[in-house]
C-alpha cells in the first residue's frame, strides 16, 4: 500500500506520506474496538451469568435456611412432648406401683387372716364334733358343755379373723381394680401419643418436602431475574395471549413474566430461549439441584410401638387374673354368701349350742328330784343344744372349705403379683423400659406408621447445600466485516446453608444460614488443577459420617430385636411358670376335697351303719330308737355338710384353672406380637436400612474412583 501510494503521488509531491499509516492506524483501531465490544459483551454476559448463578444459590439457600430453622422449632416441640408424656407415664407408673404394694400387702394381709382363720375354724370343728360325740348321751351334756363352750370361743376368733381377711381383700381388690383403670390410662396415652407424633412427624416432612420446593422455584426465579434476560426482551405489550403457543412471543418481556410465574416452578431444570429481532438465537438455562429431605434421623423409645402395647397387654392380662383371683377370694371371705356370713352362721349356732347344753347340764341337775319338773327342760334344751352343735358344724364345714378356696385364690393372686410388677418395671424389657429413648433409626418413606414410638428428630440426613448452575448461549450477529461468535457462558456456584454448622436438628438449634462456599472453580472442565478436591473430600467424609451413623442405629436396632426375642420368649416362659404355680394350687384344693370325700365316706358308712343297728335293734331296746334317729340325723347333717364344702373346694379349683386358662389365652397372643415386632424390626434393619447403607458405600466408591487424585491415602 504503501509502494501504491509512492507511485501514485500527485503533482510529484511528496505531501500525504502519513495517508496510509493513518488508514492502517484505523482499520486496527476499528478492529480492536470491535474485539473489545465483543470482549466486554462476554465479560457482561459472564457477569450475568455469575450473579444470576450466585442469586439463584443463595435465594434457595436462605429458603431452605428458613425450611430447616422451621423444622427445629417443630423438633423442639417434639422434644417437650415427648418428656412431658414421659413425665405423664412416670406419674401413672408410679400410681401403680403404689396400688401394687397396696394390693401386695392388703393380699397378703387378707392371707394370714384366713390362714389364721381356718386354723380356729378347725379347732371350733374338732371341738364341736366332740360335743356332739358325748352330747349323743344326754346324761353327759356337762361334759358336752366344755366343748361346745370352747367350739364358740375358737369359732368367734375365726369370725373376726375372716372378717379381717375380707376387710384387707376388698382393699387389695379396690387398689387392682384401679390399677386396671391406670393400666388402660396408659395404652390409651402411648396411642394417643405415638399417633400424635407421627402425625407430627408426617407434618414435618411435609413441610420440609414444600420447603425444598419452594427453595427451587425461588432459585429458579432468581436466576432468571438476575440473569440479565428482560434488558434483551422487547417491551412491546400484546393484548391477545395463546398460553399453548406462549413462546411464539418469547422475545417479549410480558412473555418472559408468564413464563416465571406460570411455568417455572419446582423442577430441577428450566430453560428459556427467544429470538431476537436479527434473528439470533439465545438462551438461558437454569439448574438448581437440592438434594431431597426424605431421610429423616428419628431417635425412638426401646420398645416399638407394637411391643410396647403387648407388653402393657400382658400387664393388663396379668392384673386382670390377680383381679378375678381377688374378687373371687373376696366373695369367698366376705358378704352376701363368704365366709364372713357362713362363719357368723357357725358362730350362732355354736353359741346356741353352748348355752343349750348349759341349759341342759343345769336341768339335769334338778331332774331326779321329785317332782321331776326339770326333765322335760333338760330333754328340750339336750336336743336344742344337739340341733345347734350340727346346724354349726355344718357351716363350718362349709366355711373351712370355702375359707380353704379363698386361701386358694389368695395365693393365685399373690403369686402374679411379682412377675406383674417385672413386666412393668424390671429390666430393659419392662413397659417403664420401653418408654426411655432408645435407638435412632432412619426413616426412609413418607410414614414410619406404628412401628415405631418416634420421641424426636435426631437429624435429617442431607449435605445442607444448594448447587445453582447456569448456562447462556447467544446466536452470532452479522456485523458486515465478519460475523460474531460467542461462546456458551457457564457459571456455577454452591451455597451451603448451615455454613460452619451453626444450627442443628438436634438438639434443636435454629440458627440455619445460608453462604457461598464454591463457585465456577469446582467444575472439573474448568478446573484442570483439581481445586475441587476440597469439596470432593468433605463430600465423602459427610456420607462415611452418615454410613457410622447408620451402622451404629442398625447394629443398636439389632440388639433391641434380640432384646425383644427375649422378652417374648420370657413372657412365654414366666407364664408357664405361673400357671403351673396355678396347677399346684388348684391340685392343693382338689386334694383337700379328696380329703374331705373320705371323711364324707366314713360319715355315711357310721349312717349306714347306723340303720342297721336300728333294724336289728330288739323290742326291748326300742326306748333307744329316739336316740339312734337324733345320730342319724346329726350324721346326715353333717354328710350334707360334706358334700358342700367338696363342690366349694372343687369350685375354687376349677375358678383357678378358669383363671388360668384366661390369662393363657390373652397372653399368648401379646407375647406373639412382641416376636413379631423383633421380626419387623430385623426386617428394617436388613431391608431398606441395609439398602441405604450399600447406597451410601457404592456412592462413596464412586467418589473415590472418580476421583483418585483426592485420596492419594487410598491408593488414588
Amino acid at each position: 500500500m504503501f509502494s501504491y501510494f509512492h507511485q501514485h503521488k500527485f503533482f510529484e509531491s511528496n505531501k500525504g506520506q502519513m495517508l496510509p499509516i493513518f488508514i492502517l492506524v484505523l482499520a486496527v483501531i476499528i478492529i480492536m474496538a470491535m474485539v473489545t465490544i465483543n470482549i466486554g459483551k462476554i465479560g457482561f454476559i459472564k457477569t450475568d451469568s455469575s450473579n444470576a448463578a450466585d442469586a439463584g444459590a443463595l435465594a434457595a439457600g436462605a429458603t431452605m435456611s428458613n425450611t430447616f430453622n422451621s423444622i427445629a422449632i417443630a423438633n423442639s416441640q417434639m422434644e417437650a412432648g415427648y418428656w412431658e408424656f414421659f413425665a405423664e407415664m412416670s406419674t401413672m407408673f408410679a400410681m401403680g406401683s403404689i396400688l401394687i404394694v397396696v394390693a401386695q400387702m392388703s393380699a397378703a394381709a387378707a392371707l394370714l387372716s384366713a390362714a389364721a382363720a381356718v386354723s380356729t375354724a378347725t379347732a371350733a370343728k374338732v371341738s364341736a364334733l366332740l360335743a356332739l360325740t358325748i352330747g349323743i348321751n344326754p346324761l353327759a351334756v356337762c361334759l358336752a358343755a366344755v366343748p361346745a363352750n370352747a367350739a364358740m370361743a375358737s369359732m368367734g376368733l375365726a369370725e373376726a379373723s375372716a372378717s379381717a381377711a375380707a376387710a384387707s381383700m376388698g382393699v387389695a381388690t379396690g387398689a387392682i381394680t384401679g390399677l386396671i383403670g391406670v393400666i388402660i390410662g396408659m395404652m390409651v396415652s402411648v396411642t394417643a401419643f405415638t399417633t400424635a407424633q407421627n402425625f407430627f412427624y408426617l407434618s414435618i416432612r411435609k413441610m420440609a418436602e414444600e420447603g425444598r420446593k419452594n427453595a427451587v422455584r425461588t432459585g429458579h426465579q432468581y436466576l432468571f431475574n438476575n440473569s440479565g434476560i428482560t434488558s434483551k426482551l422487547k417491551r412491546n405489550i400484546f393484548k391477545e395471549f395463546d398460553m399453548q403457543n406462549w413462546q411464539q412471543f418469547s422475545n417479549y418481556q410480558q412473555a418472559f413474566a408468564i413464563f416465571m410465574k406460570f411455568i417455572v416452578k419446582e423442577a430441577p431444570f428450566y430453560v428459556y430461549g427467544w429470538i431476537d429481532g436479527q434473528n439470533r438465537a439465545h438462551s438461558v438455562t437454569s439448574n438448581i439441584d437440592i438434594r431431597p429431605v426424605d431421610k429423616f434421623v428419628l431417635k425412638v423409645s426401646v420398645m416399638p410401638y407394637p411391643a410396647e402395647m403387648a407388653i402393657l397387654g400382658v400387664v393388663l392380662a396379668y392384673t386382670f387374673a390377680v383381679s378375678t383371683a381377688m374378687g373371687l377370694a373376696l366373695a369367698a371371705y366376705g358378704p352376701p354368701a363368704g365366709l364372713v356370713v357362713t362363719y357368723g352362721t357357725a358362730l350362732g349356732s355354736y353359741t346356741t349350742g353352748a348355752q343349750a347344753m348349759d341349759r341342759a347340764c343345769a336341768k339335769m341337775a334338778c331332774c331326779p328330784i321329785p317332782p321331776f319338773v326339770c326333765c322335760p327342760l333338760w330333754i328340750e334344751a339336750w336336743l336344742e343344744a344337739e340341733a345347734a352343735l350340727t346346724v354349726g358344724s355344718v357351716s363350718n364345714l362349709i366355711g373351712i372349705a370355702q375359707n380353704i378356696a379363698g386361701i386358694g385364690l389368695n395365693i393365685a393372686a399373690l403369686v402374679t403379683i411379682p412377675p406383674l410388677y417385672a413386666f412393668m418395671f424390671a429390666g430393659g424389657g419392662s413397659a417403664l423400659a420401653g418408654l426411655l429413648p432408645g435407638p435412632s433409626i432412619v426413616a426412609f418413606g413418607d410414614a414410619m406408621g406404628l412401628l415405631f414410638i418416634i420421641d424426636w428428630i435426631d437429624d435429617i440426613i442431607h449435605d445442607r447445600l444448594v448447587r445453582s448452575s447456569t448456562t447462556q448461549t447467544h446466536g452470532p450477529g452479522n456485523l458486515t466485516l465478519w460475523n460474531t461468535q460467542y461462546p456458551a457462558i457457564q457459571s456455577y456456584s454452591i451455597v451451603n446453608f448451615n455454613d460452619e454448622n451453626q444450627g442443628s436438628i438436634h438438639p434443636p438449634i435454629p440458627r440455619h444460614d445460608s453462604s457461598i462456599v464454591w463457585t465456577d472453580i469446582y467444575l472439573p472442565e474448568l478446573n484442570p488443577q483439581n481445586d475441587f478436591c476440597p469439596e470432593v473430600v468433605g463430600k465423602v467424609e459427610g456420607l462415611r459420617t452418615q454410613l457410622s451413623n447408620l451402622q451404629a442405629s442398625s447394629a443398636s436396632l439389632e440388639e433391641n430385636a434380640t432384646l425383644l426375642g427375649d422378652r417374648g420368649q420370657g413372657v412365654r416362659d414366666d407364664t408357664t411358670d405361673l400357671l403351673n404355680q396355678y396347677s399346684s394350687t388348684s391340685t392343693d384344693l382338689r386334694n383337700e376335697a379328696g380329703e374331705l370325700q373320705n371323711e364324707s365316706g366314713a360319715v355315711q358308712q357310721q349312717i349306714e351303719d347306723i340303720s342297721e343297728e336300728m333294724e336289728n335293734l330288739p323290742d326291748v331296746l326300742k326306748w333307744l330308737q329316739q336316740i339312734l334317729d337324733l345320730i342319724r340325723d346329726v350324721l346326715q347333717k353333717i354328710a350334707e355338710g360334706f358334700s358342700s364344702a367338696i363342690s366349694t373346694l372343687l369350685g375354687g379349683a376349677g375358678s383357678i384353672d378358669g383363671i388360668g386358662q384366661a390369662l393363657n389365652n390373652r397372653v399368648g397372643p401379646e407375647a406373639d406380637a412382641i416376636s413379631n415386632s423383633a421380626q419387623q424390626v430385623q426386617e428394617h434393619v436388613q431391608g431398606p436400612q441395609q439398602d441405604e447403607i450399600n447406597r451410601l458405600q457404592d456412592e462413596i466408591d464412586g467418589y473415590i474412583q472418580t476421583y483418585p487424585q483426592c485420596f492419594p491415602e487410598e491408593g488414588g
